[in-house]
């Protein structure tokens, strides 16, 4: 895979390179959602909120 250079935009500095996804690799993890989402739709509306405020918590606690 190619590298994806991941710069500061303050400063311009390289932070770090990660490899980037190509199409297969991209159709791969559509198709592993697609298949994910019954499950996920089975669950409350409850537990589905939960999950998503804590993955913005996560988020939030890396912004600068």
């Amino acid at each position: 895979m190619i590298p994806l250079s991941i710069y500061n935009p303050a400063t311009n500095a390289l932070l770090t390179e990660v490899p980037a996804d190509d199409a297969s690799a991209v159709a791969l993890k559509a198709a592993a959602a697609r298949a994910a989402q019954p499950d996920w739709q089975a669950q409350p509306l409850a537990t589905r909120k939960d999950c998503l405020a804590r993955f913005r918590t996560a988020v939030a606690t890396e912004v600068e």
